[in-house]
């Protein structure tokens, strides 16, 4: 059996269902005895995972390091939490609801749909992610973590505070302690998978919550997590419209079904969060539980510590929700839902400020301009949810608004606008540093969501008419809107998959195929380890190993910035990033005598070095025995050993 079939076809689902087992049984707990039925548990699995990570994280920090930095302790922690839970299962009186069997059957074969479209790339693709995208930032971080830094921070060696929310990556190192391999991308796949299946079951949950039915669980799911644009898009000449991945890349279609699409990224976690948030909050107001509406908070404090614009608009959401509450006092529902989210979103906000003050504020490390889409490009992005949620606007809302379902959807809807409209006053307010939080096109696809909610909700009351009507008219009008709304985002996911690397350094290193530099240097385990290597060369063994270096040389568009460090004035507290560039070229190269490269190699604590091949006599004299072993190889660059990692 290969090592390809065992990493993506078995490995892959396996942990998946594991850890959504797991968080089922943390979901279910929390539940206790309310009236939540199975389905929606298991809708809340990915959050309630992400809440243990959340407490799994506390104690990293509190422990200096220790916990995200030894797998076996995650392991074993997290196997006595399961067995505490399957005895609280088995004697607990009092099951979850059950649901009718034809509801059961309809949401598998959603959430089959969903995985078929979005899980391809994991069935296809190793690395999941590309080294120069975002994800090897986000790779490397959860790899800090793991090799015991207590928050993530910079791929520069020195002291870096921390400037990025570290939720995902928590929960990328919780998922890599039970993947094999280990790694934080290893961990991609089980991610992507359960990141999925926990949107569309949320969906799901929410369009039958909204309007009884299963009928509106389908068609929530399908305009929240399935459908996008229209099948005619596939044509060339309006990919420029739709901006596909030809164009500029789907994440920039301000359509929110694309944070389905693989590799899982923070705001992809952001999307599922602000989905539970919701769920929990019309739960919540339905049932008039202030423990409800205190996950709810919860959850939207975990949003808070993953992905901002989800985090405003869902913080919107609540503040609305609190002035226009009828069900439950006012006072009550603030608490209930501002008192844990900004609890939470504090332990990452207060020591930002902290260094904010103390570092002279950010610098835009954004260099890629906005997607800007007109109206209509917009509209045509959202395909068929616009029409679908115009009815539901016009006919469903306004008998409904003064209800709990009506008045979170129309919040949430007013919130996301608000928000797009406003972004724009963020950067004008605080900075220039605060661009990539002011920038609209984050907005939309939050708008867009609240807009498929809606859409969902539209196409269930003209499917319940065209039911009572002919039903094999219902039949016909869901085939022809599959036929329009599907191709497309299957496209770009296919695609997706089929453009990832093919031979790398980095896919031999994660299928365990040959040995290679990155194997070589991630060989010193899980602690602080100082690289030296040139060109684009640090990025990935960063993604890979999560080390330190002494330079990186990234894009020229972050030219006197190129580690993308957001505190102003950090290099005034580490070394230059002129000076680095300077002494890795003398330590990649073997420039100068033996005795001023060792003095050069100590000043930053070098653990390895990492050298292209047509370099390696030049540092016969320095490493002599590993040049000799190492002379007769192939690959591109090697690494040598300096000193034994910290």
């Amino acid at each position: 059996m290969s090592d390809w079939f065992v990493l993506v076809t078995i490995k892959a689902p396996l942990v998946a269902a594991v850890l959504m087992v797991f968080g089922y049984l943390l979901a279910d707990a929390v539940s206790g005895n309310r009236n939540l039925d199975v389905l929606s548990r298991w809708a809340l699995c990915l959050p309630a995972l992400v809440t243990y990570a959340f407490l799994l994280m506390l104690a990293h920090m509190a422990s200096g390091g220790r916990v995200f930095s030894n797998p076996w302790l995650v392991r074993i922690v997290t196997a006595l939490v399961a067995l505490g839970l399957v005895a609280r299962k088995f004697t607990t009186a009092r099951r979850p609801a059950s649901l009718p069997k034809r509801e059961v059957l309809v949401a598998s074969f959603v959430l089959l749909v969903a995985m078929v479209m979005w899980g391809a790339p994991v069935l296809r693709s190793v690395p999941l992610a590309p080294v120069g995208s975002d994800s090897g930032w986000h790779m490397g971080w959860a790899n800090q973590l793991m090799n015991g830094e207590v928050v993530p921070s910079s791929i520069l060696s020195g002291n870096v505070p921390n400037y990025y929310p570290w939720m995902f990556h928590a929960v990328a190192a919780l998922t890599a302690a039970f993947t094999p391999g280990g790694r934080p991308f290893h961990a991609l796949g089980p991610l992507q998978l359960m990141q999925v299946a926990a949107a569309v079951l949320l969906l799901f949950t929410i369009g039958r919550m909204v309007k009884s039915g299963w009928i509106t669980g389908v068609t929530t799911a399908f305009f929240g997590s399935l459908a996008a644009g229209l099948s005619f898009a596939l044509i060339s000449r309006f990919d420029s419209v739709l901006a596909t991945p030809r164009s500029g890349g789907p994440r920039g279609t301000y359509n929110a079904v694309y944070n389905n699409l693989a590799p899982p990224l923070p705001r992809d976690l952001g999307y599922t969060l602000l989905l539970a948030f919701v769920l929990l909050a019309l739960y919540g107001l339905l049932e008039r539980s202030p423990v409800a509406l205190i996950a709810g908070g919860v959850v939207l404090g975990l949003a808070g510590l993953t992905s901002a614009e989800f985090f405003f608009v869902g913080l919107g959401t609540a503040l609305l929700l609190t002035a226009f509450s009828r069900e439950m006092p006012r006072l009550a529902v603030a608490g209930a839902f501002f008192v844990p989210a900004l609890s939470l979103f504090s332990l990452w906000l207060v020591p930002l400020v902290v260094n904010y003050a103390r570092l002279g504020g950010f610098v835009n490390t954004t260099a890629v301009r906005a997607t800007v889409l007109s109206s209509a490009s917009i509209l045509l992005s959202w395909g068929l949810a616009t029409p679908f949620a115009l009815y539901a606007a016009l006919r469903w809302l306004p008998v409904n608004a003064a209800q709990p379902e009506g008045r979170v959807l129309l919040v949430f809807l007013v919130s996301a606008g608000v928000l797009v409209l406003a972004s724009s006053a963020i950067p004008r307010l605080l900075g220039a540093g605060f661009a990539v939080v002011g920038r609209a096109s984050r907005y939309w696809p939050v708008l867009h969501l609240a807009v498929a909610l809606l859409a969902g909700v539209g196409a269930a009351q003209l499917f319940d008419r065209l039911v009572e009507w002919r039903p094999l008219a219902a039949v016909g009008v869901a085939a022809v809107l599959a036929g329009l709304a599907l191709p497309l985002p299957l496209d770009v996911s296919l695609e997706n998959a089929a453009s990832a690397p093919g031979a790398s350094p980095l896919r031999s290193a994660l299928l365990g195929r040959s040995r290679n530099f990155l194997t070589d240097v991630a060989s010193a385990g899980r602690r602080h380890c100082t690289v030296a290597a040139p060109g684009s060369v640090p990025l990935q063994v960063f993604a890979y190993t999560g080390y330190r270096h002494v330079a990186y040389v990234g894009s020229g568009r972050h030219r006197g910035n190129y580690a993308r460090i957001r505190w102003r004035d950090i290099y005034g507290r580490i070394t230059r990033e002129s000076d680095r560039l300077a002494d890795n070229r003398v330590l990649t190269e073997g420039r100068g005598d033996p005795s001023a490269w060792r003095r050069l190699a100590f000043k930053y604590r070098l653990n390895f070095v990492v050298v292209a091949r047509e370099k390696l006599e030049a540092f016969r004299e320095l490493f002599p025995g590993q040049v000799a072993r190492l002379s007769q190889g192939r690959e591109p660059f090697v690494a040598l050993s300096v000193a034994a990692c910290a």
